[in-house]
């Protein structure tokens, strides 16, 4: 099966890259819940009221690797029969060093072409490693954003 995956070049050190990851309301959800520095952190990122996906971390090897495992989600929009895909799922980044800056490779295991939500998510991944790579090369994200009503 092919998982979304995705390999970045971004010009900062691993180091940087990796503790960027790491400020996940900075550039994902700043509806942020938990915490995500060690194995075993539970962390909740929300999208609205509607959605949010709860991950434990798996693993972390400094500058190098993060892996999480989803292990709630719910994902309410009209477009969804099946609204807790991503539950099961493994989110891992690897950190390359290269001679100018360092390469990211991210991988949603589980997210494949066969995933109701693949588009869908697919397309919000995307948005959100861009998200990632401009508060990592510039210091702001384009996290989600909770408005008040």
């Amino acid at each position: 099966m092919e998982h979304y995956t995705k390999k970045l070049q971004v010009s900062v050190a691993d180091e940087k890259l990796f503790k960027s990851i790491l400020n996940i309301p900075l550039w994902w959800s700043e509806m942020f819940e938990g915490a995500a520095n060690q194995p075993g952190d539970r962390f909740t990122v929300r999208f609205g009221a509607s959605v949010h996906k709860t991950s434990i971390v798996e693993e972390i090897i400094p500058n190098r690797k993060i892996a999480w495992n989803v292990v709630d989600s719910f994902v309410d929009i009209p477009e969804l029969n099946d609204k807790t895909e991503w539950t099961g799922t493994k989110i891992i980044w690897e950190v390359l060093p290269k001679e100018t800056g360092c390469e990211l490779k991210f991988s949603h295991i589980g997210l494949t072409p066969e995933v109701e939500c693949y588009t869908i998510c697919e397309n919000g991944w995307n948005n959100f490693l861009q998200s990632l790579i401009a508060y990592t090369t510039t210091g702001t994200g384009m996290p989600y954003k909770e408005f008040e009503q």
